[in-house]
């Protein structure tokens, strides 16, 4: 699903019904939980939500159903690091760019100037595993 689908130019009540119907926003100070249809991504997988035909991120229409602006080509960025969150002072606009930043400076990413050797280090012992594959995963 192409995250810069341009969103329709209005959303109707039913639809804003619809969608904070598939919002958990009982944790006040934290995050509001999408509970409605996730990505095949494992347990952090993003919502999704279908408006104007086709399925689109829940934290994108949280977006705009806050500002009344489409992100457009830019990415819509949790603070939070929660896929499924759609509290809108959770989210800021970003660039791949900005993104990645956010990752490195928050630990989540090792940097990019490591290099593979130091990232999966050779085994110490005979037996051990070469690669964790849920790190090569993340990097692929």
């Amino acid at each position: 699903m192409p995250p810069n689908r341009p969103l329709p130019r209005a959303i109707t009540q039913k639809q804003l019904l619809g969608f904070w119907s598939q919002v958990d926003r009982s944790n006040i100070s934290g995050c509001w939980e999408w509970i409605g249809n996730i990505t095949e991504d494992g347990p952090y997988g993003y919502g999704n939500f279908g408006w104007g035909g086709h399925l689109r991120r829940s934290h994108r229409v949280a977006y705009f159903i806050y500002t009344g602006r489409d992100p457009g080509n830019l990415l819509v960025c949790h603070h939070c690091d929660n896929p499924k969150c759609v509290k809108f002072d959770h989210l800021f606009l970003g660039t791949q760019a900005d993104n990645v930043h956010d990752c490195f400076r928050k630990g989540r990413k090792v940097s990019p100037r490591q290099t593979l050797g130091q990232i999966f280090p050779a085994p110490q012992e005979k037996g051990t595993p070469t690669l964790n594959f849920e790190r090569v995963k993340f990097y692929l």
